[in-house]
């Protein structure tokens, strides 16, 4: 009676009759339980029910098997699981608390139903992991068995929850949390915190390729100098390299120093938030202000431009540890240009959880005199008390 497909109880029907008829009783009540087993999408069925159903233009159509995410995560070691989600199990777990209920919907539910059995709340956010490490939307098509429209749903819907549950944001009215920034930052510096006090975060841009956008002046965000089209994508960490501002207001053409100005960050300490005492740390592509340090012109602070560059190189690294991290970042975005923005924005913020839960990304960053400061480009890291002898011995 639960049988809706008239091919299906043909099948059915032939294999009860085929059992009583010549192997008995006994064989028969097994073969009930496999058919029952069937009907409920059990994986020990014996895959009677399907395996012919209403032909085709491309012939039989076989219905998929309810998706079950217990199965298909143990599939794989600790590594393997790390090495396509980005994270470890526990981070996994820890990350799908904090998402659940703003993926999960009755909606979503109704949308995502195979054979009156919802889509899993792990397996939409291990799509969304997996198209941001760079998966193929065609590969997962086949992985997880739904569409193409149903992955970019989604992503979107875990960029929408990243974005709406993880915070990002500069404390600059919180002196405390200033005081533990300036902190960080003095203890990682080449100077050991003696001589360079006062820094709460180092700016610098980036440019993420990305496909011509439609709708909008293409010419804008083309930048010639790199001969690809890019999002501007203006950035503010910490010693720990977690973002605490970004900005992808303007277009790719503009200059860092215009672009860190007419931001929400860069307008505050434009007009002197920042409390006394604290700084943001910049290459020469920005404009020294009372409370933004750039490098000297002059060769003769060629001491001075070096340690104030040590301390700067960690917006580098950040900017290196998220294009490694998210390989969707590999190649030029091709998503809705709408939406780019949102979708930088996610990774920041996935990057920033990682960073949190001790999540390296790369096996070069645990490597002791090389730091990888851009994608494949790594940089002799500085022998600090050979730089300090050279500081003390001087008059």
């Amino acid at each position: 009676a639960r049988l809706g497909d008239k091919s299906e109880r043909r099948v059915a029907t032939r294999a009860m009759k085929r059992a009583r008829d010549e192997e008995g009783d006994d064989v028969f009540e097994v073969l009930l339980t496999l058919i029952a087993l069937d009907l409920l999408g059990h994986p020990a069925g014996l895959g009677l029910l399907g395996a012919k159903q209403r032909s085709g233009p491309r012939g039989p159509k076989r219905r998929p098997r309810p998706f079950e995410w217990e199965a298909h995560a143990s599939r794989w070691n600790d590594g393997e699981f790390r090495r396509r989600f980005r994270f470890d199990r526990a981070s996994f777990s820890a990350l799908l608390g904090i998402l659940r209920d703003r993926i999960a919907s009755s909606e979503q539910a109704v949308l995502n139903a195979r054979q009156g059995v919802a889509f899993p709340v792990e397996g939409i956010l291990a799509v969304a992991l997996r198209f941001f490490a760079g998966a193929a939307v065609c590969d997962l098509e086949d992985i997880y068995g739904v569409s193409a429209n149903t992955v970019y749903s989604y992503v979107w819907k875990v960029v929408d929850a990243v974005n709406e549950a993880i915070q990002i944001s500069f404390p600059i009215d919180d002196v405390d949390a200033l005081n533990e920034l300036e902190r960080g930052w003095s203890q990682k510096s080449p100077c050991g915190g003696r001589a360079w006090r006062g820094q709460v975060g180092a700016v610098d841009g980036i440019h993420l390729a990305m496909k011509c956008p439609s709708g909008v002046e293409p010419g804008a965000h083309w930048v010639h100098r790199k001969a690809k089209y890019a999002i501007l994508v203006i950035a503010v960490v910490d010693s720990d390299l977690r973002f605490l501002d970004y900005s992808c207001t303007q277009c790719a053409r503009s200059h860092d120093s215009l672009a860190f100005k007419l931001g929400t960050l860069g307008a505050a300490i434009e007009g002197g938030r920042l409390p006394p005492g604290f700084f943001i740390n910049g290459d020469a592509a920005f404009s020294q202000g009372q409370s933004l340090v750039t490098p000297s012109t002059s060769r003769s602070h060629d001491d001075f431009n070096y340690v104030q560059s040590a301390n700067r190189v960690a917006v580098e690294r950040a900017f290196g540890v998220l294009v490694r991290r998210w390989g969707v970042l590999w190649r030029p975005l091709e998503v809705a240009f709408s939406r780019r923005a949102e979708l930088v924005g996610c990774l920041m913020r996935l990057h920033n959880f990682a960073i949190d839960r001790q999540i390296e990304s790369t096996p070069y960053e645990r490597q002791r005199h090389w730091v990888e400061v851009q994608p494949d480009v790594f940089l002799m890291e500085p022998n600090v008390n050979e730089m300090l002898d050279a500081v003390d011995t001087r008059d």
